[in-house]
């Protein structure tokens, strides 16, 4: 949890002995916030979000199958058990690409990847679905289980729900907070374009669609 205080005063002294940043929250609107840095100053940041980021193209694969299908009207993610297809089980990963440009420079504040999930194969806790950092070129037209490209999971985000099998877990947007993945497509130290995903749950396949990230960034950072 990170720090934050109600009052510049209290802030600036908090920053200036534990070396960190520190959010005013008595001084934050929904537009704007202040923050006591460690040297004594502050700083204002003027955020210009929330942006929502429509995935730009995706596509999944499957050991299952030597074809990839792009742009389908669903993103399948995980690994089921058994399978006539795959006797040994299956797996299957889903990649999405989104277009950054609005963000490009921009100092993130929050950002969170939503994807509605309808197909979970039960209700019980897996290891969850993953959604990590592609750090290597990828074309979702040639994309298949064979030419998967790497990824890195320095800043992966798992998600444990499960949605979509019965009543007792129905279908339900699922969310990933990937403040450090979007902050690196921001900055320029990502490999080209934003690409997330890779979801592998021990519990069966899920079926995910409506994919967005909603961005919420300071227009003037530094």
């Amino acid at each position: 949890m990170g720090l934050s205080v109600v009052d510049k005063a209290s802030a600036s002294t908090l920053a200036r002995t534990s070396g960190k940043e520190v959010p005013v929250d008595g001084a934050t609107t929904p537009s704007s916030r202040t923050v006591a840095l460690p040297d004594g100053s502050f700083r204002l940041e003027v955020t210009s979000g929330p942006t929502s980021l429509q995935a730009a193209t995706d596509v999944w694969t499957s050991s299952a199958a030597s074809a990839a299908r792009q742009e389908s009207d669903v993103l399948k993610v995980g690994h089921k058990a058994h399978a006539p297809k795959c006797p040994e089980g299956c797996t299957a990963r889903s990649y999405l690409k989104f277009a950054d440009s609005s963000i490009v420079g921009k100092q993130i504040l929050d950002a969170d990847l939503w994807l509605y999930s309808w197909g979970a194969s039960s209700c019980a806790e897996g290891t969850g679905l993953q959604v990590s950092r592609v750090t290597g070129e990828w074309d979702a037209a040639a994309l298949t289980w064979s030419t998967q490209p790497p990824a890195t999971t320095a800043d992966a985000v798992t998600n444990r729900e499960r949605h979509g099998h019965s009543a007792a877990c129905p279908a339900a947007y699922m969310s990933w907070d990937i403040d450090s993945i979007v902050s690196a497509w921001a900055s320029g130290t990502a490999c080209g374009s934003p690409r997330p995903t890779r979801a592998t749950p021990t519990r069966g396949p899920s079926s995910t669609r409506r994919t967005s990230i909603r961005a919420r960034t300071n227009a003037n950072p530094g």
